[in-house]
């Protein structure tokens, strides 16, 4: 299996420089890419297929018609709804979840800060918290469990003013 031998920094670096190269010219052969990357004195590393075919997919380009072009323009055309304030959002507003399974949280992140900053929980702590809650009752989840819960306590109501 081949897979791409680069940092994010390096991947960033020779992204804006082939994005550079597709706006410019005609390529229609990715050996074309390689061999301006080279002429440009980049290191041989860049070229690679593994790498190369990695980088052109992050930065959203590929073969239309023969020839290299942009295919994704946007990267936030994708939207959730936040299960607490009801807004749909770009998907990048939303925290990724690593340790229990690969998606999004079901709160935004603007939520979560909000809720940190009342309640005094730390950021990470609360994005771990909701990572579990969506891991363990997946089949079971619904908007109430992700109410302000803290409203009862320091209010003595529930309140639908914004904070």
């Amino acid at each position: 299996m081949n897979t791409h031998s680069l940092s994010s920094k390096e991947i960033k670096e020779i992204g804006k420089v082939i994005v550079n190269i597709v706006k410019r010219n005609k390529i229609n052969k990715l050996e074309d890419i390689r061999t301006r990357i080279l002429s440009l004195g980049y290191a041989k590393k860049y070229t690679h297929f593994a790498n190369l075919k990695y980088v052109l997919n992050e930065i959203g380009i590929d073969k239309v018609d023969g020839q290299y072009t942009f295919v994704r323009l946007t990267t936030h055309s994708e939207t959730k709804e936040c299960w607490r304030c009801e807004v749909n959002k770009p998907v990048g507003s939303f925290k990724k979840c690593y340790r229990y399974t690969r998606n999004h949280l079901n709160i935004c992140s603007t939520c979560i800060k909000d809720e940190s900053r009342i309640t005094g929980e730390s950021v990470p702590e609360l994005n771990a918290i909701y990572e579990y809650l969506q891991h363990r009752y997946a089949n079971s989840l619904d908007k109430s469990m992700y109410g302000k819960f803290w409203e009862q306590a320091l209010y003595g109501k529930k309140t639908n003013i914004m904070v």
